[in-house]
């Protein structure tokens, strides 16, 4: 559960950064790419939460 708190944390980070150079970029150009790596690291993120709660709920012998 602590790596999935650090891969959150990381996760809030980089969607900030991501949405600040989409800011910084304008609506000039195309942003879509940046949503487009938060949307792949937003399937990463729930497949590891649901990793590490399984891990929670059954944990190993």
């Amino acid at each position: 559960m602590k790596m999935l708190s650090q891969h959150i944390g990381a996760f809030i980070i980089g969607a900030g950064l991501l949405y600040a150079m989409s800011l910084f970029v304008g609506s000039n150009s195309d942003t879509s790419p940046l949503f487009q790596i938060m949307k792949y690291w937003g399937i990463v993120l729930a497949i590891d939460a649901a990793t590490s709660i399984s891990y929670v709920i059954f944990p190993k012998k």
